[in-house]
């Protein structure tokens, strides 16, 4: 059995990861005796007295956060439609290659702004959100999931590019 013929599932595998990420919080504030996620939205949940809330009602953060989560989900969306449109034999790979690598840099790229403006917006008022910068807030698998995603697209990529130069 050849194992190379089916490495664009690698591909498919990065991609479920980048939708189950945008599906699950970004972020996570664990104090006693409630406990607090985030989506990428801005929906906060307060697990304690069950409820759900926007985080921050400035509207250009809801915004600008919505749009980077559309972003992000459309981009593995199309990762999937590509990478079934490519074993169907109906797309040449060198045209998937190139659009792999600009869907993976997309959702990095996104994932990076909303990180950065997370923690902008919160020293505007002069707070953290991330741990790491004195904040409440540790990341959760909905940031991190993108940047895994985004990694395994790329290996997929890279692996089953060298085996058709290859053959």
């Amino acid at each position: 059995m050849n194992i190379r013929k089916y490495l664009w599932i690698l591909n498919i595998i990065g991609a479920i990861i980048i939708l189950i990420s945008i599906l699950t919080p970004t972020s996570y504030n664990d104090t006693y005796p409630t406990l607090y996620y985030v989506w990428m939205t801005q929906i906060g949940v307060d697990i304690d007295p069950l409820a759900i809330y926007l985080l921050r009602t400035d509207l250009m953060l809801v915004v600008i956060s919505t749009i980077l989560a559309l972003i992000i989900f459309s981009s593995s969306v199309i990762a999937i439609t590509l990478n079934l449109t490519y074993v169907r034999l109906s797309l040449n790979f060198k045209r998937l290659r190139w659009k792999m690598l600009l869907i993976a840099g997309l959702v990095i790229a996104s994932t990076l702004f909303w990180i950065i403006m997370m923690e902008a917006f919160y020293n505007q008022y002069g707070y953290n959100h991330w741990i790491a910068m004195g904040g409440g807030y540790s990341p959760y698998f909905g940031v991190i999931g993108p940047f895994i995603g985004a990694v395994i697209i790329g290996f997929g990529f890279f692996v089953k590019r060298e085996e058709r130069e290859s053959s």
